[in-house]
């Protein structure tokens, strides 16, 4: 049950996130048309063929303001602040902290490696003995 709480405060902060980018860019929408927009935004997202709904939540999102009355220029620049809050924007520490991994990989992998190939090479070739 804490769970489903847990997401339903979620889905409705990200409802009122589209309400205030709405805000934002000067339309005066009421919450529940933000609301409904995000909630079939969300579902046509999740059955989309798309992966994490790329393109199916914003043409969803901005179809349905639309229809409740948004401008389209309206709905689709506070559709787009949306998306960029609430997806690409956190998206970005995980990218640095992925880069910060990799790079620590690489050189635990290259440091794990130079022994071995220290004690495969061949030795080094002498002067005298020719």
């Amino acid at each position: 049950m804490r769970t489903v709480a847990l997401q339903l405060t979620i889905f409705l902060l990200d409802a009122s996130t589209l309400w205030l980018t709405l805000s934002a860019v000067g339309a005066r929408a009421q919450f529940w048309v933000a609301f409904a927009s995000f909630a079939v935004a969300s579902m046509v997202a999740t059955i989309g063929p798309v992966p994490v709904g790329l393109g199916t939540f914003e043409a969803a999102s901005v179809g349905m303001l639309q229809m409740l009355g948004v401008p389209i220029e309206a709905a689709l620049a506070g559709t787009l602040l949306l998306r960029g809050f609430t997806f690409w924007l956190p998206m970005l520490p995980g990218v640095w902290l992925a880069r910060i991994e990799l790079r620590a990989g690489r050189r635990k992998a290259t440091a794990a490696a130079a022994p071995a190939a220290a004690a495969t090479a061949p030795p080094p070739h002498d002067e005298r003995d020719t």
